[in-house]
């Protein structure tokens, strides 16, 4: 995560195992530090420099899970294969 988003903007995770996914801020500013996924509920406040982890849980087989800053600006995607 930084000024400009989040990177990359999709990635993949092994479903059916628990998940943590780890955020490295660098000059993280702005909007992109407040790294919302609605789907599971978090909200989460990211450090400008730093790395934060957040617990997925275990998602099934094709879930996408979609994850954004608080204005929607920043997006990313999950998917679980």
């Amino acid at each position: 995560a930084d000024f400009s988003g989040y990177k990359p903007g999709i990635i993949t995770a092994k479903a059916g195992t628990p998940t943590i996914l780890r955020v490295n801020s660098q000059n993280n500013f702005g909007c992109g530090s407040a790294f919302r996924i609605p789907k599971l509920g978090i909200a989460k406040n990211l450090p400008a420099n730093g790395t934060i982890e957040i617990d997925l849980g275990t998602q099934s087989a094709g879930t996408i899970i979609d994850a954004m800053c608080s204005m929607g600006m920043y997006r990313m995607q999950i998917k679980f294969n």
